[in-house]
């Protein structure tokens, strides 16, 4: 028992110590002086920045410079449509490269019929030997309907 009440003595006092002198040693936060260390400027759509490090502490910090014009979209067709196949396309910027819009549908031609586009569709759940096949008696058909 003795030796719990110092125990709980020395703990109590660290904590007052605590209390009282650390936030007296505690660092003050750096009012920063900030000088410029890289810029890059935008060109056409694509954005620039501005990085700056602290004379101070070294702290760095980066501030982005909006792109003066708009991307410049055209569309790019990854997977041309076909007679009974929808096809894919996403958008490029012809000046930096960005892509959005990725796997946009562009409609099977016209003329497609009902029952190829079933065949299709009952086919993507079974895979893509069956598929080949199936497309094959699809064209056989098709050919005989002309």
């Amino acid at each position: 028992m003795k030796h719990l009440k110092a125990i709980f003595s020395v703990c109590i006092a660290l904590t007052l110590l605590a209390l009282c002198f650390v936030p007296a040693f505690a660092e003050e936060p750096c009012a920063h002086s900030w000088q410029q260390t890289e810029y890059v400027a935008p060109q056409g759509c694509r954005d620039g920045y501005v990085r700056e490090t602290c004379a101070l502490c070294g702290e760095t910090a980066e501030r982005t410079i909006a792109a003066a014009q708009d991307h410049q979209w055209e569309w790019v067709v990854d997977l041309a449509p076909t007679r009974y196949e929808v096809g894919r396309q996403h958008e490029a910027c012809a000046e930096c490269g960005a892509v959005r819009n990725m796997n946009t549908a562009i409609p099977s031609v016209k003329g497609g019929t009902d029952f190829g586009r079933l065949l299709l569709k009952m086919t993507d759940a079974i895979g893509g030997a069956i598929h080949d096949f199936i497309m094959k008696i699809v064209d056989f058909f098709s050919a005989l309907a002309k």
